[in-house]
């Protein structure tokens, strides 16, 4: 006889009892060829990239995404549910808790979540038809013998920032508030970094830092890089044509762009990925003259389809230039945002987020200006909304990050702090941040442009 088995407490949950009856399961239920049609069509990233989890309570135990997938997985597989209704309310429930908690954070981020839900629903009509297509039926039984590696979506979640007042690249978790000690710190001495300006952080984690010297330099450090080790490559020289550059950014294949801030100039330089130890290469392409209308630019961002937004701190205005790059290029602007209804006061930095809206801050009126996609040619348009006032802790703004959620992260050089928002809400938004790392344990001193990365 078998030995009888009684319930066993949950260790989050004491007031629950857990007791096992026996199944016959197999461990993909039948979804094989659904596990790899999902992999082969990208639905798991398409459905990552459009559901923001929200939840901030210490018993979150699974991803969003992964509940989300878990409970079609069970439709796809023809399960037969004595209350389905009552199943999916108990699924979803964490669905419906970041949806609600979204809404407590900023009540306007409905058209956000419209736009999760028809990603939503296109994946899982693109999956569910291709299998029904392949099998003849939802929940055919396939064998068992073979496994399916299923890549997840790598979010944003590493803060990188430089110091131009402790000559160094400190680095965050995302998350991370109060006074907090960096995960690493690249600091001068063998690093050899001077007057840092901006940072940023390639396909591979490897880390470059841009120097405000003449002549400019960039500084590129492994991303196993351990306090004290040296550079791995550094563009100097001449021939580069970099002059007290500020704003840096890199794009998918490795290539830096590097604004030169210096009024006799202004101009963007691009270069190809540098190789290791020293050189003093030539850009790749140059934009600089009159057409171009840059004027003392300092922040530099790039969107999807590799197109370049600067910001010109004389000329208070943000120009876009489009691709092809190549060779020494005096061309108009793409679009230009600028003129009294834009609102700039010594703007510094710019950061796009995924549906092309553009953020810069402003350092004189402490502010952070949100502004649909230019249209093409001139354009006087005003801000769709503003970051700005007694509760928002901003101080002097200069570097801006937006990650995969729409999530605000600035740099205040004034005060050493770094402020994260909420996806702004049409209109002022005089509102606190939602976490701040601040404090003499932070490493930070007079920080400057920032960037995320994994």
């Amino acid at each position: 006889m078998r030995p009888k088995r009684s319930p066993f407490q949950l260790s989050f949950n004491s007031e629950l009892r857990v007791v096992f009856q026996g199944a016959q399961v197999t461990s993909d239920g039948g979804l094989f060829l659904v596990r790899e049609s999902d992999q082969g069509l990208g639905a798991n990233a398409l459905l990552a990239g459009h559901l923001a989890d929200s939840r901030r309570g210490k018993n979150v135990r699974l991803p969003l995404f992964d509940l989300l997938r878990q409970s079609i997985y069970i439709r796809l597989a023809g399960c037969i549910l004595i209350d389905p209704d009552a199943l999916w309310c108990y699924e979803t429930c964490g669905i419906m808790h970041a949806v609600a908690e979204s809404r407590r954070l900023a009540h306007g981020r409905a058209e956000a979540q419209m736009n999760q839900a028809r990603g939503i629903l296109v994946a899982l009509v693109v999956v569910s038809v291709l299998a029904v297509g392949m099998t003849g039926s939802a929940g055919a039984q396939l064998p068992d013998s073979q496994t399916v590696r299923v890549k997840k979506p790598h979010p944003l979640h590493t803060i990188y920032v430089a110091n131009l007042g402790a000559d160094s690249i400190t680095v965050y978790k995302t998350g991370n508030k109060g006074d907090v000690k960096p995960r690493r710190t690249i600091v001068s001495g063998k690093s050899s970094i001077t007057y840092p300006m901006s940072v940023a952080v390639d396909p591979h984690g490897n880390i470059y830092e841009c120097e405000n010297t003449n002549p400019g330099a960039i500084l590129e450090f492994s991303h196993r890089h351990i306090k004290g080790d040296p550079a791995i490559a550094t563009v100097t020289g001449a021939t580069t044509g970099m002059v007290f550059p500020v704003g840096m950014a890199i794009d998918t294949s490795g290539k830096l762009y590097v604004v030169n801030s210096d009024p006799y100039v202004n101009s963007v330089e691009i270069f190809a990925p540098p190789t290791p130890g020293t050189s003093d290469p030539a850009p790749l392409a140059t934009i600089a003259g009159g057409n171009t209308q840059l004027s003392v630019p300092v922040g530099i961002a790039l969107d999807s389809a590799g197109d370049v937004y600067v910001v010109n701190q004389f000329a208070t205005s943000v120009t876009e230039f489009t691709p092809p790059f190549s060779g020494s290029m005096n061309v108009a602007p793409t679009a230009v945002i600028s003129g009294a209804n834009a609102g700039f006061s010594n703007p510094a930095g710019i950061a796009l987020d995924q549906a092309g809206n553009i953020y810069v801050t402003n350092q004189n009126s402490s502010a952070v200006l949100e502004f649909a996609p230019p249209a093409a040619g001139g354009s006087n348009q005003s801000p769709i909304a503003t970051i700005s006032g007694s509760e928002t802790d901003l101080s002097n703004p200069v570097g801006i990050a937006v990650d995969t959620f729409g999530n605000l992260f600035v740099s205040n050089s004034e005060t050493d702090t770094i402020v994260e928002f909420a996806p702004p809400v049409s209109g002022a938004n005089n509102v606190a941040p939602i976490r701040e790392i601040d404090g003499s344990r932070t490493g930070l001193n007079s920080p400057q442009f920032l960037t995320l990365g994994r």
